[in-house]
């Protein structure tokens, strides 16, 4: 189950998205805020796998909250959400490791693309340790040996957020 995190001023927004996410059995809107502060304490606590922020929150910069949030949880999909195309806020936000830049309004489809891609490399890796398990129960030592060098490098292209991991 994905743990999804919501930070928005705009109580509309925040439901929208929820009710979209919410209809995946795999999702779960863990916690939302209109609040920068009060989602960085719940993160001292909690862990979001994905995170859908908007660029301006009371009183924080959403790209100020994700290096404060990637210092705590590097490994969390974020997806940035503005009114706002500044070609030097998507630059930044890239080089924050922002995996999405969504412009409002935002469609459920961006949504669910968003959720499908998480998905995905999720089977993939699913489907990478399955393979890799039927060859260790094999005993074939060699192949053992060879395939877990190759499944050590796609678990670490995996780590760092490849896309490409099941190739």
């Amino acid at each position: 189950m994905y743990r999804v995190l919501i930070i928005d001023e705009d109580m509309m927004v925040r439901t929208a998205l929820k009710k979209v996410i919410e209809k995946r059995k795999d999702f779960r809107v863990s916690a939302s805020f209109c609040d920068g502060e009060e989602a960085l304490q719940y993160c001292k606590s909690h862990t979001p796998n994905l995170i859908f922020l908007d660029l301006k929150i009371h009183e924080k910069n959403g790209l100020d909250l994700i290096r404060e949030i990637r210092s705590l949880h590097p490994e969390a999909v974020t997806c940035l959400m503005s009114v706002y195309q500044n070609l030097d806020t998507v630059r930044e936000a890239l080089s924050l490791n922002v995996k999405h830049y969504l412009l409002k309004p935002i469609s459920a489809k961006s949504i669910h693309a968003i959720l499908d891609e998480m998905g995905a490399v999720e089977e993939d890796y699913s489907e990478l340790m399955e393979e890799f398990r039927e060859v260790v129960e094999s005993k074939d030592f060699h192949r053992v040996f060879t395939d877990s060098r190759i499944l050590a490098s796609h678990v670490l292209e995996y780590a760092a957020g490849d896309k490409d991991v099941a190739e």
